[in-house]
Parts: structure tokens; C-alpha cells; sequence
């Protein structure tokens, strides 16, 4: 599976969002932290817009925040707002587009795959990463505080 910069970007974006939510972040900060244009955040965020995860608000002390606690974001709607349908196979959403789905020896595995993949993405959410964030981050500065 290949994954576009604009989902890893987006995760990148949501996680950092999801780990500092003390106020408002700018995308400024984001994509100094991230190392991420500003222009592609602008993008990403207009993407991310219908989902209604996403706070911004103007002014000096304007940015954005999570609108919803991390755990309630799902990597499945994150996926597939920023990559759309991205287990897309015409034997799999539609049986009947293809002559061969019922005797098929692989189109079994590509339903199982899906089923699994989209199982995975909707178990997961923005926390879990969070997690993972953070205790990497925690590990990094104990490790700068050896001598």
C-alpha cells in the first residue's frame, strides 16, 4: 500500500494537535515542529473540515485545536477523508462488476484483507497514536539528560 504525504501530513497534523491541547496551535508552529509546509497544513485542513474534528479560531492567540477528544477520532474516517475510498477493488465493493467473483481464487482474500484493514483503521483512533507520541517523545528527552 502506498500513503500519500497528505495522510501522512494530516496524522502528523492531528497527533501533534492531540499531544499539545493546551490552547490554540498555529500551523506556523506545526509545520516548524514537523517539518511541514504551511501552504500543504492550509490544504489539509480545508480537507479535514467536513469531519468537524477541527477548532480555529483568529486573532493573537488564534490557531487550531482538537474539537473532539483524540480517542473519539477514528483513523478510518482520517483515512479515508484524506486518501477516499483507499481499498478500492471493483470485485470487492461490487461482485457483480466482474464475471469471474464467484469462482475467483484471490477474491476471497481481498475481502478478508479489506474486512481486516478496515477493521484495524476503525479500532484506532488519534489517542492511540498520541500515545505512542508522546512516550516517544518522553524517551527522547530522558535520553539528551544522560551524561
Amino acid at each position: 500500500m502506498k500513503v500519500s504525504t497528505k495522510l501522512k501530513y494530516g496524522l502528523k497534523l492531528l497527533i501533534y494537535l492531540g499531544a499539545n491541547q493546551e490552547g490554540n496551535i498555529t500551523l506556523k508552529e506545526v509545520a516548524e515542529k514537523e517539518n511541514i509546509s504551511v501552504k500543504y497544513l492550509e490544504q489539509i485542513v480545508t480537507i479535514l473540515r467536513p469531519l468537524q474534528i477541527l477548532n480555529s479560531t483568529r486573532g493573537n492567540n488564534g490557531g487550531y485545536a482538537l474539537s473532539k477528544h483524540p480517542k473519539e477520532i477514528s483513523l478510518f474516517d482520517i483515512f479515508n477523508t484524506l486518501e477516499g475510498n483507499f481499498f478500492e477493488m471493483n470485485c470487492v465493493e461490487l461482485p457483480g462488476s466482474c464475471t469471474s467473483s464467484g469462482i475467483c481464487p484471490t477474491r476471497d482474500l481481498w475481502v478478508d484483507m479489506r474486512q481486516l484493514y478496515v477493521g484495524y483503521l476503525k479500532e484506532k483512533t488519534i489517542q492511540d497514536l498520541v500515545k505512542k507520541y508522546k512516550g516517544r517523545k518522553q524517551n527522547e528527552y530522558s535520553n539528551l539528560s544522560r551524561p
